[in-house]
């Protein structure tokens, strides 16, 4: 083996894969297979809800799922960066809709509908 030899491309290799693999086990099935788009992502955090997990914790397990999948995606299977990049742009749309969606409904059980 050469000293310039190139590095192994696999995404196992990142502890931060390895940890949301070990973490997460039981919810990688949550994220449908390909890039992560709104329509899936969206999926996940309904199929997360499901298992039990409240709106805050869906999001961030599905933020971690996702990761995970873009790690993979561009490490593994050199995604284009504009699949990378909107998907975390659709991943932030989601994850704040989500949030202000239950900080209006929150303030609205507290203090009524305006």
């Amino acid at each position: 083996m050469s000293a310039t030899a190139a590095p192994d491309p696999t995404a196992a290799h990142s502890r931060f894969v390895q940890r949301v693999r070990r973490r997460y086990e039981k919810e990688l099935d949550c994220l449908p297979a390909g890039t992560p788009v709104k329509s899936t992502m969206s999926a996940c955090v309904e199929a997360l809800r499901t298992r039990g997990l409240t709106v805050p914790a869906a999001l961030r397990v599905m933020r971690q799922l996702v990761m995970e999948r873009l790690v993979v995606l561009d490490c593994e299977q050199g995604a284009p960066l504009s699949d990378i990049t909107r998907a975390v742009t659709e991943l932030a749309e989601l994850a704040l809709d989500q949030a202000c969606t239950l900080a209006f409904a929150d303030l609205d059980e507290l203090y009524g509908a305006p």
